[in-house]
């Protein structure tokens, strides 16, 4: 192979290798909040679990997620022509919120472990209605549970 196309292959390979990225990118918008991190690509989506579908006031409600790192997990940065994982940074602080009719009604701040993961249970006030219950944590797409009668 030649000098130039050695070049050409390398910037070939660069240009793939960024756009391969591109999915990875993080949202500079400097209103997102800081202990929450910037808002996830659908490469790299922070997802919650929340179990079970159904309960009655006064019972715990279990909520884990992922993808609660600072930027995502699978990027990697070209070094001395080596592919080297990025490491992985957990996020701190993060809010896990359970609202009924708009007002919140349990609440608890954690940290994700060091794959970005967290696990947690938060009790359903004993004063909470029959009705849905909206459960959020940090900026992952809400999920919701049923108050049922106990």
């Amino acid at each position: 192979m030649t000098t130039t196309s050695r070049r050409m292959w390398a910037g070939a390979a660069a240009v793939a290798t960024m756009a391969g990225l591109a999915g990875c990118a993080s949202d500079t918008n400097p209103a997102t909040s800081a202990n929450q991190g910037p808002a996830s690509s659908a490469a790299c989506a922070r997802q919650l679990a929340v179990y079970p579908a159904a309960v009655a006031a006064g019972e715990k409600v279990y909520v884990s997620g992922t993808g609660f790192t600072a930027d995502c997990d699978d990027t990697v940065e070209i070094v001395n022509g080596r592919e080297v994982a990025e490491p992985v940074v957990p996020l701190t602080g993060i809010d896990v919120v359970l609202r009924q009719a708009g007002e919140e009604v349990a609440r608890t701040t954690l940290d994700a472990d060091a794959k970005g993961r967290f696990s947690t249970s938060l009790v359903l006030p004993a004063g909470a209605t029959t009705g849905t219950v909206e459960v959020t944590a940090g900026d992952a797409e809400a999920s919701s549970i049923d108050v049922v009668a106990g």
